[in-house]
């Protein structure tokens, strides 16, 4: 199709793995993959250990100003907008960091404000007070304030009950009720779609269709992990 893919991974087994399903695929041409860690400042990532022998998404990486050897290596951690040009071709947005979003968003500012973003994908942790007030500020450029006044795009909060085999369901808490509620469960994930469209009901379907089969590849401590963007 006419789609490509720009996706971070800082964990070279993964990274590699990624590599060689795309090359089996024959998508390697659509696929240009970064080895880094995603942050707001250059840098690099101690990496962890997996605590989990099937799931990567238990590995941990701690950011650092200077060189940091942990179990699992060492990667750099660079802003996305040092690795990627603004784009006008329809841009969608995938992330999950494990609560990095803050710094993530912050190092990607360029590209949100400068690309033509046509939906977003994150994950929903306890970023979303940590920054929530910062990224939906207009005076201060924010960028979930940018994703709805400059793209016209429009949130979805979508929640899970944690029970196996259970389907999401809808949550009516606005943005700006979340990042002020001292309720703690903020599962789910939260998705931007275009506001002048009234098919919630095809957005909350497709809010259940990527969460049910998205990968997640990482997990990020004070900052890093894997983010996906997708241009057609």
């Amino acid at each position: 199709a006419g789609f490509s893919v720009a996706a971070f991974e800082p964990v070279a087994r993964n990274a590699a793995m990624l590599n060689a399903s795309a090359q089996r695929s024959g998508l390697s041409h659509l696929i240009s993959l970064f080895n880094v860690c995603v942050t707001d400042t250059a840098g690099y990532c101690s990496l962890g250990d997996s605590s989990h022998k099937k799931n990567q998404g238990a590995v941990r990486h701690v950011f650092s100003s200077a060189p940091l050897l942990g179990n699992g290596g060492m990667a750099r951690a660079l802003p996305i907008d040092d690795l990627l040009p603004p784009s006008q071709r329809p841009l969608y947005v995938k992330m999950d960091v494990e609560n990095a979003e803050c710094q993530a968003l912050r190092g990607m500012s360029r590209l949100l404000r400068d690309s033509r973003i046509v939906g977003a994908h994150f994950e929903i942790g306890s970023w979303v007070q940590a920054c929530c007030d910062e990224m939906l500020s207009q005076e201060k450029g924010g960028l979930l304030a940018m994703l709805r006044s400059q793209h016209r795009l429009c949130p979805l909060h979508v929640r899970w009950t944690g029970k196996i085999g259970e389907p999401p369901f809808e949550a009516k808490h606005s943005l700006e009720t979340m990042c002020h509620s001292k309720y703690k469960a903020y599962s789910g994930d939260l998705l931007w779609w275009p506001c002048n469209r009234n098919d919630t009901r095809a957005m909350f379907t497709h809010a259940k269709n990527s969460a049910q089969s998205g990968a997640h590849n990482s997990t990020a401590e004070q900052g890093h992990s894997t983010a996906h963007l997708k241009r057609r």
